[in-house]
């Protein structure tokens, strides 16, 4: 837990346990130079919002942007900027769900319930959209011009229009919040003119406060893409994919991150006091940036359209003990495999990774319902059996 290491850090006096000599050279890195000086752990949190950290820690984003509130902390930057990209996920995996469950049921000359023709008249997310009158439409309008993320993530949670059917009711979600939250999220992870940042705070060539459960081995990697050809990558001996990447490049750069890691911690840990080696491992700050790591490298592929690869290597993200989203799986990796899953045409698969995501993310509810209903037209494709193979 990380409450546990926050109190080992902030117990200790300053003193450390001497290291024993060694003579393997140390790669310059933030996870060598905290395990070296782990009391940069207790002075960061001394010095921005621990709570922001604590629930950074956890992968509750939400939570943690609240906590950085008013702070010039790179955390705050930091969080807004995974809460965009999260929903851009969410954006693409609805916008490729509609646009095959609107082709299945043209092919198959399926008649549009009132419902589904204004929810498709939203989907489009323009001018007019916004300007239809729908009993719960006007509300969710006025925030997708907003800025209020917040309410407007709260409010994706509940339907906006409810269509009476045989024996149930036919809920659809808004369409364009996904896409709305990017962009709010967006414009919230850039600084303007003039805004101060925290000073930099322990690591002499990554101060921590920006470097902290990142994808980022060293400052030189932030804005690499891709990342396995940034400074930290070679460090690890992660080659880059020559050529188009295949599920199985994308396995053996996962193969070769993890046994890079696991020496860069040998490494940091053989000189470090002993309240470094437990920072670490309290933490599990190599497994952590191992995951983060992993998954900006898939949505790299992704958005360069190589879904397999990308699909290949989520599967090695997940911590398949620890599914749902926590300190072990962020919602970010969660999402990229549900878009992935759909992408590849694994519609069960994606059903099962947004359950485990709304667990945490009432808001995926919308895009969880839109994928069900795809589940069931590929269903009804295989002569009654509503199994996918």
């Amino acid at each position: 837990m990380l409450s546990a290491s926050l109190l080992l850090v902030l117990a200790c006096t300053g003193e450390t346990t001497a290291p024993e000599a060694s003579t393997e050279p140390v790669p310059a890195t933030w996870i060598g130079e905290l395990a070296a000086e782990p009391s940069a752990f207790g002075t960061l949190m001394e010095a921005e919002p621990r709570e922001a950290w604590v629930a950074l820690h956890a992968n509750q984003l939400l939570a943690a942007y609240a906590a950085f509130a008013g702070s010039p902390s790179p955390g705050k930057q930091r969080t807004a900027s995974l809460l965009a990209r999260l929903n851009r996920s969410l954006d693409r995996s609805l916008k490729r769900t509609n646009t095959k469950i609107t082709q299945m049921r043209a092919e198959r000359s399926l008649a549009a319930s009132d419902g589904l023709t204004t929810y498709t008249a939203m989907s489009v997310c323009d001018a007019d959209a916004l300007k239809i009158e729908a009993s719960g439409w006007v509300e969710h309008a006025a925030l997708l011009q907003g800025t209020d993320g917040e309410a407007l993530t709260a409010a994706l949670a509940a339907p906006v229009l409810v269509e009476p059917a045989d024996g149930f009711e036919r809920t659809f979600y808004d369409p364009c919040g996904y896409g709305a939250l990017a962009r709010i999220w967006s414009e919230r992870a850039v600084y303007g003119p003039g805004t101060p940042l925290s000073s930099p705070i322990g690591g002499a060539s990554f101060p921590l406060n920006q470097a902290l459960f990142s994808a980022f081995l060293t400052s030189a990697d932030v804005g690499k893409d891709p990342i396995d050809t940034a400074p930290g990558a070679a460090t690890l001996g992660v080659r880059p994919v020559a050529g188009e990447a295949t599920r199985q490049s994308a396995r053996e750069q996962a193969r070769e991150l993890a046994e890079g890691i696991q020496k860069l911690g040998k490494a940091s840990t053989a000189q470090a006091p002993a309240e470094g080696t437990a920072l670490l491992d309290e933490l599990r700050l190599l497994d952590r940036f191992q995951h983060d790591w992993l998954t900006l490298r898939a949505e790299q592929w992704v958005l360069a359209g190589q879904l397999e690869p990308a699909h290949a290597m989520l599967e090695q993200t997940i911590d398949v003990a620890q599914p749902g989203v926590g300190p072990h799986n962020s919602p970010l990796t969660l999402a990229l495999l549900a878009e992935t899953h759909l992408a590849t045409g694994h519609t069960r698969e994606a059903l099962d990774a947004l359950q485990r995501l709304s667990e945490a993310h009432p808001e995926v509810k919308g895009l969880q319902e839109r994928v069900g209903d795809l589940a069931v037209l590929e269903g009804l494709g295989r002569h009654g059996d509503s199994k996918e193979d």
